[in-house]
Order: structure tokens, then C-alpha cells, then sequence
């Protein structure tokens, strides 16, 4: 069989996407928010408060991604998380936190679907299938996650500030790589005014097609909730007695499950590009 050509562009994503799922920060960050004297109704509304503002943010985000540059939506989502994270690195009061989470929902919405759709298209220039190439990306992501949760399970069991200092390293490299990447896919060409133009939009989405609408709110909850197992899992983790440095390699246990569905979804494609 033909071997197939990714080309720089879909390199690049692949090596982007990898290093922003590179999540160092997960098995310590419920760590630091307790060192901050935060209580659980006070966490429990920092993460209200990011999962709100992703919501709002998905369409008029995508809608930039669309109309101006895929490649700068993505590019700058991972700034806004790398300052983010940086935030958590010197944060000393909720507030602090507050402020993190309202940038991490920031970056999260830019880079939401616009690499995807970079993905997609420059997929389809070189001819190769979108849908597994997605899922095997999805599968890396994976493997990233859960080595950078033992990595960072290693690392906090040192200092608990210390994995966000590197987080904010990573997310910036990545923005680098992001930028490298040629923007492809078609513009949303029109003439009306953009607050107009996204009025129309979201009502495209949530009155006439209920369907978009819930794939909408799904991919915002789904994104969120993978943040939301810190808040669940570490509290078991300490009351159970581990030591902060195993916490990394129960979350990449967790990754395993996630790896087995994406590789279950790129087998079962008819055509095979990695043979």
C-alpha cells in the first residue's frame, strides 16, 4: 500500500496537540487550592465559573477562528492557558484563582475546534482519511496525559507550585509550534457586522437545530469535565494516605480506558494510513 504524506502542517498539530495534553498540573492542582485555604464550595465555583466561560466564549471564538485565522485562534488559546497557569504558579488568594480560571476558559474556547479544523483540512489537501487521523491524535493526547500526570505527580511531590511553572513552559512552546502551522480551509465570507453575525449564529444553533446545539454544550462539559476528575480523585487519593508522587500514575490509569476508545474507533476505519 501507498504510504501517505502527513506533510509539515499536520506534524506540527500532532506534535502541538501532544504537548498541550502534556497536563502536568492535575495531580497537584486540588493540592494548591487547599494550600490557598480555598474550601469546596469556593473550588466548586472557580470551576463553575471556567465551565461558564467556555460556554460562552465557544461560538464567538470559533466564529474568530472562522472569520479571521484558525492558526492564530489556536496559537493564542494556548498563550492564554500558558498565563493562566502561570497565574496558579503565583496565586496567594481566590481571586488570583478566579482570574486563572477565567483566562483557562479563554484559551480552551480558541483552541477548541480551530485545530481540529485545521486538522480536517489540511487532512483533506494531502488525501488522507480525517476521522482516523483525528483518533489517533486523540490516542497521543492520551498517552501525554498520563505521562505528564506522573511526571507532575513526581515533580509536586517536591513542591506543589513547581509542575505549573513547567506547564507554563510547555503551553508556550506549543504556541510557537502552533504559529508555524499554515492556516487552510475555507473563510467565512460575509458583509454583516460580526456582533450581528454571531447574534445570528447562536440563535442558528439553539432554536432551529437543537442537535448543534447539544454537540455544543457536550463538547464544552466533556472538555471540562477532564479537569473536573482532579476535584473527585485526588481528595480519594489523600484521605486513602498515597503519597502525592503515586497520584500521576493513577490518573494516567485513567487514560489508559480513554486510549483503548480512540484506537477502537481508528482500527475500525477501512483505510489504514499508518501501514
Amino acid at each position: 500500500m501507498k504510504k501517505l504524506s502527513y506533510g509539515r502542517d499536520i506534524w506540527f498539530l500532532l506534535i502541538e496537540s501532544t504537548m498541550t495534553s502534556f497536563i502536568l498540573f492535575m495531580p497537584v492542582a486540588y493540592l494548591l487550592f487547599k494550600d490557598l485555604g480555598l474550601n469546596q464550595f469556593q473550588i466548586g465555583l472557580t470551576q463553575f465559573i471556567f465551565m461558564v466561560t467556555l460556554l460562552l466564549l465557544e461560538v464567538p471564538t470559533g466564529y474568530f477562528a472562522d472569520r479571521i485565522s484558525r492558526k492564530v485562534s489556536n496559537a493564542s488559546g494556548d498563550v492564554f492557558v500558558a498565563f493562566a497557569v502561570l497565574i496558579y504558579f503565583f496565586a496567594s488568594t481566590f481571586w488570583h484563582v478566579v482570574l486563572a480560571e477565567v483566562l483557562f476558559g479563554i484559551g480552551m474556547s480558541l483552541t477548541s475546534g480551530a485545530d481540529s479544523a485545521l486538522l480536517k483540512a489540511h487532512s483533506e489537501k494531502r488525501g488522507l482519511p480525517y476521522e482516523k487521523l483525528a483518533s489517533r491524535m486523540q490516542s497521543f493526547n492520551f498517552v501525554a496525559m498520563g505521562l505528564g500526570a506522573i511526571v507532575g505527580g513526581v515533580i509536586g511531590a517536591k513542591n506543589i507550585r513547581w509542575p505549573f511553572i513547567v506547564q507554563t513552559v510547555v503551553f508556550l512552546l506549543s504556541a510557537l509550534i502552533a504559529f508555524r502551522i499554515r492556516n487552510a480551509g475555507e473563510k467565512r465570507q460575509t458583509d454583516k457586522h460580526p456582533i450581528k453575525d454571531i447574534r445570528e449564529i447562536v440563535v442558528y444553533c439553539l432554536r432551529g437545530h437543537p442537535m448543534l446545539a447539544w454537540r455544543i454544550v457536550l463538547s464544552s462539559v466533556l472538555m471540562a469535565s477532564t479537569y473536573l476528575m482532579v476535584w473527585f480523585m485526588t481528595p480519594s487519593f489523600l484521605k486513602a494516605g498515597l503519597d502525592i508522587k503515586y497520584h500521576g500514575l493513577l490518573f494516567a490509569a485513567v487514560s489508559v480506558a480513554s486510549i483503548l476508545g480512540t484506537e477502537f474507533v481508528a482500527l475500525n476505519k477501512k483505510i489504514k494510513i499508518f501501514d
